[in-house]
């Protein structure tokens, strides 16, 4: 890795593993990384890459800690001037509206459109703000503690739909999206409330929050490890104690596999897979039988 801040993880259509790090941008193709940076690829503005995303096109965007913007496309990177008409900031996150035109969100609170460089500004920016996909290509943004949907360019209304203050949310593969409160873990479909897992386990701020393809929810704070929480409200934890070389979640992806990829701090990159053993309880005629 050219740093072992990962920031960012993102598995492209083709099948590569990208990381975004403080260091570059690595490209893992299961057995070595390929690393990309502005000494050998001028098209990156910076060595500093706080996110990643790719569209439907098969496009990979890469966003800079400065509020650069970097395409990448059949092989060509390409540096985007969006920043010229919008704010410069970190952007600390990248997704499609349901016209496939591409918004990034700067760390301070602002959306940018990247083909013009229409901006809207988030109010209540006194907390983390946060931005998801959902399947059915909605954006959502959480600012300050409230839930809020970006429709035909415009921001709707922020509301307190949790009646609690938002932590963090994901997509859901049905279409909504999963929102963690201070108290709960719930679904949300944009008008009512559809799935209830129980209260939120986490002690900390959520820094990077996932639905699985098995249907778990991925969690990850800023100083608690991980935490898997499934349908049955099951819940699973992995940190330093368990193992993790740091407790601080960066980021989350799912790969193809089922392989939970993640930044640990600066602890590197970490691959929790699914355990292939399981515990079966023997028929009663297997414990009486005696050997001769």
């Amino acid at each position: 890795l050219p740093d072992n801040a990962v920031t960012a993880v993102v598995q492209t259509r083709d099948g590569y593993l990208w990381l975004g790090t403080y260091g570059g941008l690595a490209r893992f193709d299961g057995a070595g990384f390929t690393v990309f940076s502005s000494a050998n690829t001028p098209e990156l503005q910076s060595d500093r890459i706080t996110s990643l995303y790719e569209d439907n096109s098969g496009t990979l965007w890469i966003g800079h800690e400065g509020g650069d913007l970097t395409s990448y496309r059949n092989g060509q990177f390409t540096a985007q001037r969006a920043h010229e008409t919008g704010v410069r900031r970190k952007i600390s996150g990248i997704g499609a509206d349901e016209r496939d035109d591409i918004w990034m969100l700067s760390e301070e609170g602002t959306l940018v459109r990247v083909r013009d460089g229409a901006t809207q500004s988030l109010p209540n920016r006194d907390g983390a703000v946060l931005m998801v996909q959902s399947p059915g290509g909605k954006l959502w943004i959480v600012s300050g503690g409230k839930l809020a949907s970006l429709e035909r360019g415009r921001l709707m209304s922020f509301t307190n739909a949790a009646d609690s203050y938002i932590m963090g949310i994901c997509a859901s593969h049905d279409g909504g999206i999963w929102v963690a409160t201070s108290e709960r873990l719930r679904k949300w479909n944009g008008k009512n409330w559809t799935e209830d897992r129980g209260p939120n386990p986490c002690g900390s701020a959520v820094t990077a929050m996932i639905e699985t393809k098995s249907g778990a929810l991925a969690m990850g704070t800023v100083d608690g490890g991980l935490f898997l929480v499934f349908s049955n409200r099951n819940i699973l934890r992995f940190n330093q104690t368990t193992g993790f070389p740091h407790d601080w979640i960066r980021c989350l992806c799912e790969d193809r596999e089922g392989t939970l990829w993640m930044g640990a701090g600066s602890g590197g990159i970490v691959a929790l897979r699914p355990g292939k053993v399981g515990v079966l309880n023997p028929p009663d005629y297997w414990q009486n039988r005696v050997a001769v």
